[in-house]
């Protein structure tokens, strides 16, 4: 089983739909990024919307290559429809900064058993 998904491409970057608990959202596609992070304010529009989200006991600082540091803590989010695929127990980075960016990243690509993508940006997901 596959489930392909073009990813757009705008500003020199990919990105990916994601719909969370009935909210679409659009990420940043970042293979280079370990977490899928989030900010505060789509936190509180999933707690709006009712999502299962757990949020862990875990803080951290993260230093990107582009020099930036995200403080943050994790959560556990479910019901995230990725393509055709529903995926529960994503760990994601809860940046503390209502401005930080939605990132998309390998941890999540992690729970599939493989995954592709081709340079024009088609993301093959098989589970």
């Amino acid at each position: 089983l596959s489930s392909e998904i073009n990813l757009r491409y705008s500003d020199n970057i990919y990105k990916i739909n994601l719909n969370i608990s009935g909210i679409e959202v659009d990420f940043v596609f970042d293979t280079g990024a370990t977490n899928t992070q989030i900010n505060n304010k789509l936190l509180n529009q999933l707690k709006k919307a009712g999502a299962k989200i757990k949020i862990l006991q875990i803080k951290t600082e993260i230093k990107y290559g582009s020099g930036n540091v995200i403080s943050g803590k994790y959560a556990i989010i479910d019901n995230i429809i990725i393509g055709d695929y529903i995926v529960n127990n994503v760990c994601v980075l809860i940046g503390e900064n209502q401005s930080s960016s939605l990132l998309f990243g390998i941890g999540t690509l992690n729970k599939f058993k493989d995954w592709t993508v081709s340079k024009n940006g088609l993301l093959t997901l098989f589970r």
